[in-house]
């Protein structure tokens, strides 16, 4: 039998006193990874040869390290996750909180009300603020219908029998989805032969924006697509990316962010394995169209869902080169074969082709011109700098923008009510990735300089112009309402007395038209009528 030479004594860590340690340690493995978290760092040392003792450029070993004692480390506060301090502040009310998104310049406004909300609203704290004000949000009293009754399922189902109905969903597509952002080439567009999963894509998205839905239509389509994404998910295909790109837009119709924000974070890995990323003359010029402009769309909304405040993975580290020769109208016109699914005459198929390639063209130029990542990793907090730069060249952009499209105008007089409404979604585009900046901007600065507030409440003013004598409102009316208020809510202690009489009156007319984004989404509604209180 083993003679026991030495007891061991043990002690509960200092931090939590809950986990049994050695005497010698002072905290316990838990708790000091959570001491230690930020604090590692990564020395990158050659390793040199054997026989010559001389370093090897290209092979390298990484040793942990910790800071040093005489080194200062310091972590910008911004650079954690807003959600992650959200959690920590003890908010005592709603009024606590809106103050705070309204008024604490940490939050960008954009990014909140399409993401960041969402995310909110699963925080518990701010579960328990909401919970004492349903009371406050008004919705809409559904109007009384004189409509008949809905027709029984088989009559409904009768539809999927029908190939006008099939048509009529492509329609839909073409006209409110991929004329707004094409993600791939109608030079070839044929149902007939395009690949089966990216056509039930289309008819997916083509049917949440029909007008007419029954029941049984919806569970037909939700089944069939869930059916497709179990097909296409981890098969890695040019066309399974485009299809599911189309089905994430799909679900942010649906308000389903969460699960569209997971399908983009698959896609992007899908679209880095297929090398989408890689510009190559092996491929003929469909195949690197549609490459490219997948890759640029899942940019385009990596960087919107990302925003300013990087609350999730940066997954697009570089842009491919700008090529001109992508932006030709022939890009966005339908075959013989295929001209069923627009309008009937040849001068108006001329005009969407060319109008589609130029909103195409600023929005990836925006890409190009405008970077978060610049602005976040640079130094300057004044207006000058990268900042003015980002902001000269997306004006120069878009006054290019608008001159192609009164040229449109010019030569298409005969459309000239369809070209104002490409007008109109320029200028708002425009005016909302300005907004972006200058929050980004406000976010990085401290302390705030005024021309930067200043610029911002001129460009919310244009906004507000803008959005006020909308011909009729579309799907994002009232998302603009609400971030022309929170940015009027923000601007408003530093205005002059006679900015803020003016303000005020802008504000009540906006509380006069908003309506809550939606019965599952308050958050941002609230937040604005309180934050209206406190200043009236």
């Amino acid at each position: 039998m083993k003679i026991l030479s030495n007891l061991v004594e043990y002690k509960a860590c200092t931090k939590c006193e809950v986990k049994v340690i050695r005497s010698h340690k002072k905290y316990c493995r838990r708790c000091q990874t959570l001491i230690n978290q930020n604090l590692k760092f990564f020395e990158y040392k050659p390793k040199s040869k054997q026989k010559t003792n001389k370093p090897i450029d290209n092979i390298w070993i990484i040793s942990p390290k910790v800071a040093k004692p005489y080194k200062t480390i310091k972590l910008d506060a911004k650079e954690f996750n807003i959600l992650t301090k959200l959690k920590s502040i003890p908010f005592e009310n709603l009024s606590h909180f809106s103050s705070f998104i309204v008024n604490s310049n940490q939050v960008c406004f954009t990014q909140t009300i399409i993401t960041l909300s969402w995310e909110l609203e699963s925080v518990p704290e701010v579960q328990w603020l909401m919970a004492g004000n349903e009371a406050t949000v008004a919705y809409p009293t559904p109007l009384q219908s004189d409509t008949p009754p809905p027709s029984p399922i088989a009559r409904s189902l009768q539809l999927l029998m029908k190939q006008s109905f099939w048509d009529e969903l492509i329609v839909n597509y073409l006209a409110k989805i991929h004329r707004a952002i094409p993600k791939f080439s109608l030079r070839n567009f044929d149902p007939k032969t395009i690949s089966p999963a990216l056509l039930s894509a289309i008819y997916y998205v083509g049917y949440y924006c029909r007008l007419e839905k029954t029941d049984e239509l919806t569970e037909y389509m939700e089944e069939m697509a869930k059916s497709n994404l179990k097909k296409i998910r981890f098969k890695s295909s040019l066309s399974n990316v485009q299809a599911l790109v189309i089905y994430t837009y799909a679900f942010r119709m649906q308000c389903k962010l969460k699960q569209a924000r997971l399908y983009q974070s698959h896609i992007m890995r899908m679209a880095h394995n297929i090398g989408s990323q890689i510009e190559s003359n092996i491929f003929n010029e469909f195949e690197a169209y549609d490459r490219k402009a997948t890759y640029m769309i899942l940019a385009f909304i990596n960087h919107n869902m990302n925003g300013p405040l990087k609350l999730y993975s940066d997954d697009i580290l570089e842009l491919p080169s700008y090529e001109e020769r992508f932006y030709d109208p022939k890009w966005q016109t339908l075959p013989k074969q295929s001209i069923k699914y627009e309008d009937n005459e040849k001068l108006k198929r001329e005009l969407t082709a060319k109008y589609t390639v130029i909103v195409q063209k600023f929005s990836h130029q925006i890409l190009y011109s405008i970077s978060y990542c610049r602005l976040i990793t640079s130094k300057s907090t004044s207006m000058d700098g990268s900042f003015c730069s980002n902001l000269s060249v997306l004006e120069k952009e878009y006054f290019e923008c608008l001159n192609d499209i009164m040229d449109l105008k010019a030569q298409y007089s005969k459309y000239s009510e369809e070209i104002e409404d490409i007008i109109i979604l320029v200028k708002l585009l425009y005016y909302d990735i300005s907004i972006a900046i200058l929050d980004n901007i406000k976010i990085r600065q401290s302390p705030i300089q005024k021309e930067t507030i200043f610029k911002l409440y001129e460009v919310c003013n244009q906004l507000y112009h803008q959005v006020m004598n909308l011909p009729k409102p579309n799907e994002m009316y009232h998302y603009f309402l609400h971030l022309i208020g929170l940015t009027y809510l923000n601007c408003f202690n530093y205005l002059n007395i006679r900015d803020k009489l003016a303000t005020k009156v802008k504000l009540n007319k906006i509380l006069d038209s908003i309506e809550p984004l939606d019965p599952i989404n308050n958050l941002i509604y609230l937040v604005f009528k309180i934050g209206l209180k406190s200043i009236i």
